[in-house]
């Protein structure tokens, strides 16, 4: 995380914190959370480190698979891939000028959150 480089790990938003202030595991509603469960199932691996350094300070934390949150996410994911995702690398559907979105991204974006 390179916004706290010059500070304390304390000092990271996604880390959750016990009662001294002192980071104990990543927050499992963060979207970086998300990211690294998808890191591990798509690359079908036991685990993930997360490390967060700042200056001589630093986190580490090893993250295992989390089937029912991936069971959960993955609908939505491939939903976000396949209607979003794909159109823009095949045909740069959200970023050609004038190009005809034939996808409501809003819909979408609200059929995840479903």
């Amino acid at each position: 995380m390179y916004n706290i480089r010059n500070s304390s790990v304390c000092e990271a938003s996604c880390l959750e914190k016990d009662s001294n202030g002192k980071p104990t595991n990543l927050k499992r509603n963060d979207a970086i959370y998300f990211q690294v469960q998808a890191q591990i199932f798509v690359t079908q691996r036991k685990y993930g480190d997360f490390l967060v350094m700042a200056g001589k300070d630093f986190f580490y934390e090893r993250i295992y698979p989390d089937e029912k949150f991936w069971n959960t996410e993955f609908p939505k994911a491939k939903l976000f891939f396949e209607k979003v995702v794909l159109p823009e690398l095949l045909g740069k559907a959200f970023t050609r000028p004038n190009a005809e979105i034939s996808v409501d991204v809003e819909d979408v974006l609200q059929a995840m959150e479903e």
